[in-house]
């Protein structure tokens, strides 16, 4: 069960996941070729990764709003379902992106960096399977949906071509390490290179 102080919490980031899953499919369409399977992982990575952030949130807000949801549940199915997608990004990463080492580091510590958040809440959702009734539990499952939105927005935010907005991004700049990634995403899209 659910507390009843969290139902607007999960009404507002229900109302925002699908408004940026919406915003996400945009910026795809704008630049379809990033998200196809002919673009390089790196641009790749970002599409799915806020995809599988915006995802995850979107059906742990909804379903925490019907009655008498088993919310360990929803969080523990929801939690494995992010790990395994981690998983498989983290094998096309190493299988797909060994010609670049700054963005196959990125985006290493990008999907365990995610899927460090689904292990949370793979926890956080047996917790609740314990103790249905603990609300720390909730409230830490409502920690992980706002890091989440943080992290899918970040993604979202590079895969529409936009400076990366993290301390690893400033300081790939000022290493010369984000020119290589740059010129490469570039040469990755046939729309930059006209």
């Amino acid at each position: 069960m659910v507390p009843d102080d969290y139902s607007e919490f999960f009404v507002a980031t229900a109302t925002v996941a699908g408004a940026l899953i919406g915003l996400l499919f945009v910026a795809i369409s704008v630049r379809p070729t990033g998200a196809s399977r002919s673009a390089h992982i790196t641009l790749r990575l970002r599409a799915v990764a806020a995809l599988s952030a915006f995802l995850n949130t979107l059906f742990l807000s909804l379903l925490a709003l019907r009655p008498r949801i088993d919310l360990g549940g929803v969080a523990l199915a929801l939690g494995i379902a992010g790990l395994a997608s981690m998983l498989i990004l983290l094998v096309l990463l190493l299988a797909q992106g060994r010609d670049r080492q700054w963005p196959l580091v990125r985006g290493v510590m990008l999907v365990v960096g995610q899927g460090v958040l689904y292990a949370f809440q793979v926890h956080d959702g047996l917790a609740l399977e314990a103790n249905p009734g603990d609300a720390s539990q909730v409230d830490s499952l409502a920690i992980i949906v706002i890091i989440l939105f943080a992290l899918g927005i970040a993604r979202a935010w590079e895969f529409a071509g936009a400076d990366n907005p993290s301390l690893l991004g400033a300081l790939a700049r000022v290493t010369g390490a984000a020119r290589d990634t740059e010129t490469s995403d570039e040469s990755d899209d046939p729309a930059r290179r006209s």
